[in-house]
């Protein structure tokens, strides 16, 4: 009886698998912009082209902000020559500005990554930045610059901290003050976890079973071996 039960638990340790480190996503309110302000976007920019001065669903705004069909689908490349996701993006215009406070907190020993859309506006230069706002740190989203006319993606990452335990987390897009003459274009909102190393509890007990196992079985065998 010994013998077949030290076998099953033998067995079900070779199942146990490695701890996951698997991302969660966190929701983002409006991740594409593709949710419209109650009056829609009345003002025209060309052939199929139509934008909004203004509030934007989800997010809080400042300045000169708005969302932005450019106009792709219907042939026009005056703005841009691809789309990221969707027909619709958020623009900023200089002193703009607008964050979004997520519905999670920071725990400490997880990995918070951003991933955002960049675009490059073909009549206007490239004046986009973005970060994560974490107990008044910045940790600011890096990527490589899109080729006029299209998108690119940037990431910011951090990794919580005892201190920030529960602080909330704010995605952040700004203007960047440097280039006048510019213009920030957002799209493709996504905000993830990779959980701590430390595996869970009803993890961590099942190894500890397994260790158990295979010392009584190593016992076992040398207590067989000597009769």
């Amino acid at each position: 009886m010994l013998r077949i039960d030290i076998r099953l638990l033998l067995l079900a340790c070779g199942m146990v698998p490695v701890a996951p480190a698997l991302a969660d996503t966190i929701p983002v309110g409006n991740p594409s912009f593709e949710v419209l302000p109650p009056s829609g976007l009345p003002l025209e920019c060309g052939v199929g082209c139509f934008y909004s001065v203004g509030s934007i669903p989800s997010w809080t705004t400042s300045g000169d902000a708005g969302q932005f069909q450019p106009g792709v689908q219907a042939g026009n490349f005056a703005f841009f020559t691809s789309l990221s996701d969707g027909i619709t993006s958020a623009y900023l215009n200089p002193g703009a500005f607008m964050f979004q406070q997520i519905s999670a907190s920071v725990q400490a020993g997880v990995t918070y990554t951003l991933n955002l859309d960049f675009g490059w506006n073909n009549a206007t230069a490239f004046a986009s930045v973005a970060d994560l706002l974490v107990g008044g740190n910045r940790y600011l989203a890096t990527g490589v610059m899109p080729v006029q006319g299209n998108w690119s993606t940037f990431t910011a990452t951090y990794t919580g901290l005892p201190a920030d335990a529960g602080n909330p987390i704010t995605i952040e897009l700004f203007f960047n003050g440097a280039i006048p003459n510019g213009q920030a274009n957002f799209d493709n909102i996504r905000l993830s976890t990779t959980p701590s190393a430390i595996p869970e509890p009803s993890f961590t007990g099942l190894l500890a079973l397994c260790s158990a196992g295979l010392v009584v079985s190593a016992r076992w065998r040398r207590h067989r071996s000597r009769i």
